[in-house]
Formats: C-alpha cells, structure tokens, sequence
C-alpha cells in the first residue's frame, strides 16, 4: 500500500523546468505509474483479489502513455502540434479517471482490509468529486480564471485521497505493505 501513496503523489505532483520547446518533468509522472503497478501485482498475491491485476494492466497501460508524453515533451515535440497534445491530453485524463476508478474498487473490495462502511463511502464520495473536477478543469481551460480555480480544488480532492490511503495503510497489517 506505501507504493500505491508513493505512485499517487508521483502522479499528482507536476514540477516543470521549460527550455525553449522542451518540457522536463522533475517527478515523472510514468514512475507513479510503475510503482503501482508493483504494488498491484504484490497486493494481488496477497489478498488473492484478481481486481489488482485488472488495476495493474490499466497502470501498465498509463506508464507507457505518461513515458511516451514525457518523450514528447523533453524533445520539444508536444508543443508543435496543440491538438494532438489536446488529445492525448483528454484520452489521459479518461484512463487515469477509469485507472483511479479500479484502483478504488480494488482496495474496498480486499477484505482482509476490513474497511467500514463510512470508509468505503467516504472515498468514494472523495472519487466521484476527483472526476467532476478533473471533467470541470478540462472543460474550464477556456475560461483560465475558472479552470484555475477548478484544478485547485482538484488538488486538495486529490490530496484528501492520498491521505485517506494513507491512513489505511497505517492501520494495515504489515504485509499488505
């Protein structure tokens, strides 16, 4: 489970250095990726909840997408064609929505967790609004003030989940970590 928070921050945390057209992500978002892959494979076989590996093929799927955008960037080649930057921005959105989706999914349904009710409600609940905003932010990119407003607080949605699955694992037996 410290995989999983480790790779969500990974995921979450942007810091770009910018030299003309080349793009240089400090904390690359495909090494989030990986390191929850490892931890769905390593869940998988010790909760015997097949739900890891389906997360883990949906990780896998985001690790080569995130590489291949993190390619583009740092030869200055996501800059020269803005629509298919767009789409390959909106189709990593969907899949990392869907990602987050299974990975939630996965984790209420490990009963050797013994998650209660309120838990389970309360990330979900911390989930659904991950994607109103994150579909709000897209869409808002046209208005600049609003979608700031928007991605900011995504963050602290964001944030609120790592720290959720960071409690769980906190409560956690040790081999589930």
């Amino acid at each position: 489970m410290k995989k999983i928070v480790l790779g969500l921050i990974f995921v979450l945390l942007n810091f770009n250095i910018t030299l003309g057209n080349s793009v240089i992500n400090l904390i690359p978002t495909f090494l989030g990726y990986f390191f929850i892959m490892n931890a769905c494979v390593s869940l998988a076989d010790k909760t015997s909840n097949n739900r890891y590996l389906e997360t883990r093929k949906l990780a896998l799927l985001l690790f080569v997408i995130n590489l291949f955008i993190y390619a583009l960037d740092l030869l200055g080649l996501g800059a020269i064609n803005p629509f298919f930057s767009a789409v390959v921005g909106i189709l990593n959105l969907a899949l990392s929505l869907f990602f987050l989706h299974r990975l939630t999914q996965s984790i209420t349904e490990t009963s050797q967790f013994d998650l209660s009710e309120v838990w389970i409600k309360e990330i979900n609940s911390i989930f659904k609004w991950i994607v109103v905003l994150s579909i709000a932010g897209t869409i808002l990119l046209i208005a600049p003030i609003f979608a700031l407003l928007v991605l900011v607080i995504s963050i602290v949605f964001h944030v609120r989940y790592i720290y959720k699955l960071h409690t769980l694992n906190q409560t956690l037996d040790s081999q589930y970590l």
